[in-house]
């Protein structure tokens, strides 16, 4: 039965990776200017709940050998976060510059590798008697962090979404005031 399990569980890996894999490639678009325009404070919120994600694959894995069924269920619900992720940051895209998107698109991507190595590794290792899975996980779990974290710090992601969801129809010569901070900035 370890091994059916273990089959199942990699085969519904492959299916979630090939699924992010294809989402990605929608981020080396430039989005639709007539599509929705999604704040980067969204963004950031996503990123928090994949790192929550990663926490629970790092509890599940922490004890003895988890349950398949457990391992599927946690996988399906960290691929779905992970995906709005990618979509959401998508969408954060529009009327960004090609700096800005690459930016972003380089942020995202450091994510999604991440969370593809603590995935594969967890999953490579069901039924394995790997001891240092134990010293693994919480690293890769930390690495996962570490990624979303950075997507708070980069002021000028902010910057962007401040200035993208302003709707005053302000023009550069008159400043722009932002919604979000009431503060204003001039483009000389």
């Amino acid at each position: 039965m370890g091994k059916a399990e273990s089959a199942r569980l990699n085969q519904s890996l492959s299916g979630h990776l090939n699924t992010i894999h294809e989402t990605l490639q929608l981020l080396d678009q430039t989005p639709a200017s007539s599509l929705d325009k999604q704040s980067w404070a969204d963004v950031v919120k996503t990123g928090d709940q994949v790192s929550k994600q990663a926490t629970i694959v790092g509890m599940l894995w922490s004890g003895e050998k988890p349950e398949a069924k457990a391992v599927e269920e946690n996988m399906a619900m960290y691929f779905n976060t992970l995906q709005g992720l990618l979509l959401l940051s998508h969408g954060s895209m529009v009327g960004a510059g090609p700096t800005l998107s690459s930016a972003i698109n380089a942020s995202i991507k450091q994510v999604v590798d991440c969370s593809f190595k603590l995935m594969m590794e967890t999953v490579s290792s069901y039924g394995s008697r790997n001891k240092d899975l134990k010293l693994v996980v919480p690293q890769l779990v930390g690495a996962v962090w570490e990624a979303c974290d950075a997507l708070k710090k980069d002021s000028g992601f902010k910057y962007h979404s401040n200035w993208a969801s302003n709707d005053t129809g302000c023009s550069f010569s008159e400043g722009c005031y932002s919604r979000d901070e009431g503060a204003q900035t001039r483009f000389l």
